[in-house]
């Protein structure tokens, strides 16, 4: 299961670098949809300006998330994953180490995905 996991992960990362137009609008307009719909809870609005404010001292407008959102590019998705590939992964396992698959092959899985997105940008 656990070797499994990480082959399903780095499918999904992988396919950061080829989905249609329609997928990509799609996916921002849902999340749109769902910052618009969390501002209508004020326990997500407080809780929200809460982080915003200890993140980074300022608090941004539902108009502002989603301009945000408008100016997201294709290419932006495939940077963040080939720039979060640079870093060494991380395993962390809970149960029967044996089922862990090998740090080596991870690393060299998670390598592979890499060079294969940076090579479409």
């Amino acid at each position: 299961a656990a070797r499994d996991a990480v082959g399903v992960v780095l499918s999904e990362l992988a396919k950061l670098g080829s989905f249609t137009d329609e997928e990509f609008q799609r996916a921002k307009n849902s999340l749109k949809q769902s910052i618009t719909m969390n501002l209508e809870s004020k326990a997500v609005v407080v809780e929200d300006t809460g982080r915003q404010l200890l993140m980074s001292s300022r608090v941004a407008t539902g108009k502002q998330f989603r301009a945000m959102v408008d100016a997201v590019e294709p290419r932006d998705l495939t940077q963040v994953v080939v720039k979060m590939l640079e870093k060494p992964a991380t395993l962390v396992s809970y149960g029967p180490l044996e089922k862990v698959p090998d740090y080596a092959a991870v690393a060299q899985a998670c390598n592979q995905v890499k060079e294969q997105l940076a090579r479409q940008l």
